[in-house]
């Protein structure tokens, strides 16, 4: 069974449920979507044309240094043994000094994937299945030629 994602996978029973006044439907049908705005219908348009822009490297360009991971590192052990040296020689200003130029690690471990079990029996199923997700969403091919059904039936229905 497939979750629910978008409105396009309710067909138009979402739209029907709305028309013929079934307000315990609709908001069924609503209650099924996904919460996430990048995965709604209108979001997974056809990929436009990027345009090619020449691609500066600032962080080179003002020699700025990259952004440290937040789990620990092999070279963290030597910061701790420079920790313990500045404490002794200078006190706890050249300690703010140093941790301010190369902060300690937060982390052990970098497990992005990896949460309390807490969080995660907290989580909805859309956030579950986001998380665990091996493939991307499928985008829906779109037909230019529906919209021109549709202003018919539009047009039919004005009419009468």
């Amino acid at each position: 069974m497939t979750q629910i994602i978008n409105e396009w996978q309710l067909d138009t029973r979402l739209n029907s449920a709305l028309q013929n006044k079934h307000k315990g439907d609709f908001s069924l049908f609503l209650a099924l979507l996904s919460t996430a705005v990048e995965e709604n219908a209108e979001f997974l348009t056809p990929d436009s044309i990027k345009e090619t822009l020449p691609k500066r490297n600032l962080q080179q360009q003002f020699n700025i240094s990259q952004q440290r991971q937040f789990s620990w590192q092999d070279d963290d052990e030597g910061m701790i043994i420079k920790y313990g040296r500045a404490l002794q020689q200078s006190g706890l200003k050249q300690v703010k000094l140093i941790s301010y130029l190369k902060p300690e690690p937060l982390a052990f471990t970098d497990d992005k994937t990896k949460l309390p079990l807490e969080l995660w029996q907290s989580l909805d199923t859309h956030s579950k299945r986001r998380l665990t997700a091996t493939k991307q969403l499928q985008k829906q091919i779109a037909d230019p030629t529906a919209l021109y059904e549709v202003l018919e039936k539009i047009h039919k229905t004005e009419a009468a």
